[in-house]
């Protein structure tokens, strides 16, 4: 095999060294990588190695392109199901088309090795990033990787694909420090879905495993778009504050620590973190998935408030702070006296409300014979209004309408008249009384 020094142009024959060895140039000693062939790829630099597979940087001959390479490693490559499950799940994952997405090429096998051609990236993972941090992280920049992550991870899970190994050696930066999600589904591969008894004697797990796997996948084995979203807010934190919420070097006490309470606050372990930033984080930890922000978007969409309108964080307090501001501050001007009006207690806000509620609670009773007898005048008056109402209108409209009828009945038959007789007349009269004479002697 021969190559070319990118330094001078001069041609070498690297035939008889080891692949991906550092040589210099004879000519102009410009450091030189030992390539590889791997079929009609040529695999120019070893980028990092995982769990279950190798990255190399490469280059596609036919194409003529530089692209990633993912390459099974050999302690897997001999297992059916491995191999299979690796290269169904790159199938799946070539299915999601977004920005944030890292792409998929292509796939397959060669000298028995599965296989997977991506996009190179040309920059470096978040997890290399912060490795190489010599200061505390900017707090702007990493919200940034924040919200694109997310956008990444939810464009992914609206076609139905959940990552399930979210960490920070998965989130990869190009050159412009654009980000992209990488490696969606493969840790399934690898770990069942099957609870992790981290008490039992043998017990392992990758170190790095088990500082961002979510409480549920522990107790459980099964994990959904939340538990990628706690293994975010975990990824998170440590881009912010430069440590994991769990930092132990044991897996176990990593495990354990998840269910002791949540980590410390992490505007507590960064001061520049705006508090809000700090709470959605710890709201992503929580053991309890219910608890946690219910998609990517909804937490996309608060950490941009802060990218737009970045909140300023709070200044120290303590004695050595205020001695520093009055040797530096200039004399402070007098100022006209504040009268402070004094606020009233909770207690006397609250009393009316309280009488009130328990005036409420004390009789019920009397609240329900109130309503009933309401409701029964409301019935009663409108019964009544609608009785005079209809007479009314009957009378008016219907009665001059309706026709005159005679009765064709025989009158009952009437006694004759007599006339009435009255017991002072049916009497004899009495006498005439003898005439008078002038002498006052009647005539015999």
């Amino acid at each position: 095999m021969k190559i070319q020094c990118y330094g001078c142009g001069q041609k070498l024959d690297v035939s008889e060294l080891a692949p991906f060895s550092v040589i210099p140039c004879p000519v102009c000693s410009t450091s030189l990588i030992v390539p590889k062939t791997f079929g009609e790829l040529l695999l120019e630099e070893k980028l990092g190695e995982g769990t279950m597979a190798t990255v190399y940087r490469a280059m596609d001959l036919t194409l003529d392109r530089e692209i990633a390479v993912k390459v099974l490693l050999d302690e897997h490559a001999g297992t059916p199901h491995t191999s299979e499950g690796f290269i169904n799940e790159a199938r799946i994952a070539s299915a999601i088309n977004h920005p944030h997405v890292i792409p998929i090429y292509s796939c397959g096998e060669i000298e028995g090795r599965s296989y997977i051609v991506m996009q190179y990236m040309g920059g470096r993972s978040l997890a290399a990033r912060l490795a190489d941090e010599k200061g505390p992280p900017v707090v702007q920049q990493i919200l940034r990787c924040w919200v694109e992550a997310a956008k990444g991870l939810e464009g992914a899970h609206l076609h139905g694909v959940l990552h399930g190994d979210v960490k920070p050696s998965n989130i990869l930066l190009d050159p412009d420090g654009n980000v992209k999600v990488a490696d969606f589904g493969l840790s399934s591969i690898v770990y069942p879905d099957d609870p992790l008894d981290y008490q039992a004697d043998g017990f392992s797990m990758p170190l790095v495993r088990s500082r961002y796997v979510s409480p549920e996948q522990v107790t459980t084995g099964m994990h959904d778009v939340l538990s990628d979203i706690y293994s975010l807010g975990c990824t998170m934190y440590e881009a912010l504050t430069g440590k994991p919420p769990f930092d132990s070097d044991d897996p176990r006490e990593n495990l354990r620590r998840r269910f002791r309470g949540a980590p410390d606050s992490p505007a507590t372990v960064n001061p520049e973190i705006p508090g809000a930033i700090s709470e959605l984080i710890l709201q992503m930890l929580s053991v309890y998935p219910s608890e946690r922000p219910g998609s990517y978007a909804a937490i996309a969409n608060e950490v941009k408030k802060h990218l737009e309108e970045p909140e300023k964080p709070k200044r120290s307090t303590g004695p050595n702070a205020a001695r520093t501001v009055r040797r530096e501050s200039p004399p402070a001007e007098a100022k006209a006296p504040v009268v402070r009006v004094p606020r009233p207690s909770p207690a006397a806000l609250s009393a009316p409300l309280e009488a009130e509620l328990a005036a409420a609670k004390a009789g019920p009773g009397l609240w329900f014979l109130r309503l009933f007898l309401a409701l029964l005048a409301a019935v009663f008056l409108a019964l009544g209004l609608g009785h005079a109402l209809g007479a009314k209108w009957y009378d008016t409209y219907v009665m001059p309408h309706l026709p005159a009828v005679e009765s064709t009945a025989p009158l009952p038959a009437q006694a004759p008249a007599t006339p009435a007789v009255s017991p002072v007349a049916d009497a004899p009269l009495p006498a005439d009384p003898p005439a008078m004479t002038p002498s006052g002697v009647g005539s015999e």
